[in-house]
């Protein structure tokens, strides 16, 4: 396979796992409030659904007639079938019992509510514009749409996009509950701002492992560093020392300890030492806390000073680039995430989470900012339709939890070589730790910065800092202006 297809497979990939990505929320927000939030757009009222019992797979229990709505959900790819999907065929299907589960679930909403449901794509790039341009306009593009985390903002700020709380959903809803079929995320200022299917984590970025190498290096396997409690920097820098070498014996190094996407690296690195971009209280830059700059450090031990990152100068140094550089099989570990995995990658490899720092109190192990989420578009019409209905359409196994997991569990399996990686994946990417900073625009590129600042070597980590700091904390004081 084409590193080219490779991408186009990653991309997919990474949305579609990001679709069910879970949140870190600790507990349900209190009963939806009546009111707006001061200043916003008021939300169109309705009057309450007559409740009727549940249906069978007891989701549904708001049951109403919407005259033949059409409900539409917008991304930058189609997020699933719709109403204009045809019913799947047991010849082509790759899993028919689940897709036809999934059919059936979308004509029993067009049967129960009078309604259909649009699966609709937008430019990538589209995406944050069109959703300010049609809410100004009174005539949003979409009753939810999916959004990165950058965007989370802005939108925000806006006062472009109703939280979870003003929807005027009931307190009996399972988002405010078991959250069977769709949960909350990502929790800013005191309220929720995006909903999303109820599942199992898949997002998250880890350490994956050339196991081809660490057994040609005799390395201890990082695995079972991980099972003992070892898995630490320095039994992680022990095996890039290890790694790096000249195979050929020509003295020109051909094999390194570590190779990809510089930022992810620095990224997780920050991570795994409970570290910071920026400070969560008073949103003020963040890579001079004491726990960030020992990461860096680190990294510039692995970066500059030791020279184990695999760096080709046919490669210019673009954080995309350098993230692919691992296919190569020329290196020991490498940033990954579920997209950037699969079995036809020239090596054996398996996956860790980062090696815990430290100053690692926590067992933090990689950043999540915001979830990559659904957003409801202020000016929609009954947002507690919309709700109604993007509940159900995520509910085609009912209460059968194990199915709705297996499903995405299916699609995980396919990109690992084995199924006891498989739990070991669910493991790297559980404990995440928040860090907005990542979410605001520009200001998210900045480990990748200073990662490549860190190998060019011009600058001592003060003066980097230094550099850096006017810039960011600017980036910061105009994302969260609207805070003051």
């Amino acid at each position: 396979m084409t590193r080219g297809k490779i991408k186009t497979l990653a991309i997919a990939a990474l949305f579609g796992a990001a679709l069910a990505a879970c949140g870190n929320d600790p507990a349900p927000p209190a009963a939806p409030p009546a009111e707006v939030a001061a200043g916003a757009q008021e939300v169109e009222e309705q009057a309450p659904a007559e409740e009727v019992p549940a249906d069978a797979a007891g989701v549904g229990s708001f049951i109403q007639d919407m005259d033949g709505r059409d409900f539409v959900f917008g991304s930058w790819w189609v997020i699933g079938m719709d109403s204009t999907s045809e019913e799947p065929d047991i010849a082509t299907a790759t899993n028919f019992v689940t897709e036809h589960l999934i059919w059936e679930n979308i004509q029993n909403i067009h049967n129960d509510f009078n309604a259909a449901i649009t699966a609709t794509a937008f430019g990538w790039g589209d995406i944050l514009p069109l959703i300010t341009t049609s809410v100004m306009a009174g005539d949003p593009i979409a009753d939810l749409i999916m959004i990165e985390p950058q965007w989370l903002m802005p939108l925000i700020a806006g006062n472009l996009i109703i939280p979870i709380e003003e929807m005027g959903i009931p307190s009996g809803a399972d988002i405010f509950n078991a959250q069977n079929w769709v949960m909350y995320q990502n929790p800013f200022d005191g309220r929720h701002w995006t909903m999303n299917q109820a599942s199992i984590n898949t997002a998250g970025n880890f350490l994956g492992v050339n196991l081809d190498i660490i057994h040609a290096i005799g390395a201890e396997d990082p695995r079972d560093l991980v099972d003992r409690g070892e898995w630490n920097w320095n039994t992680f820098l022990d095996i890039m020392r290890t790694a790096t070498t000249s195979t050929g014996g020509d003295g020109v190094i051909d094999q390194f300890g570590i190779a990809g996407g510089i930022n992810f690296l620095v990224e997780g690195i920050i991570s795994s030492n409970d570290g910071v971009t920026i400070d969560p209280e008073t949103f003020a830059f963040g890579y001079d806390d004491p726990r960030t700059v020992r990461a860096l450090e680190f990294v510039n031990q692995i970066l500059a000073v030791e020279r184990l990152w695999q760096f080709d100068e046919a490669w210019n140094v673009e954080l995309w680039d350098t993230f692919w550089t691992f296919e190569r099989g020329e290196a020991a570990f490498f940033p990954a995430a579920l997209w950037s995995i699969n079995t036809e990658l020239p090596f054996d490899f398996t996956v860790v989470p980062w090696p815990q720092g430290p100053d690692n109190i926590h067992g933090y192990a990689g950043f999540v900012s915001f979830e990559v989420a659904m957003v409801m578009p202020r000016g929609v019409h009954n947002p507690v339709d919309i709700y109604t209905i993007f509940e159900r359409y995520h509910a085609p196994f009912g209460y059968d939890l194990n199915m709705r997991d297996q499903a995405l569990r299916d699609d995980v399996e396919a990109n690992f070589l084995r199924i006891s990686d498989v739990d070991r994946f669910f493991h790297a990417v559980s404990n995440r730790k928040q860090d907005i900073g990542l979410a605001v625009d520009q200001y998210l590129w900045m480990p990748g910065d200073f990662g490549q600042y860190l190998f060019r070597g011009d600058y001592t980590l003060s003066q980097i800092i230094e550099i850096h700091r006017p810039r960011g904390q600017d980036l910061l004081d105009q994302a969260f202006e609207f805070m003051r």
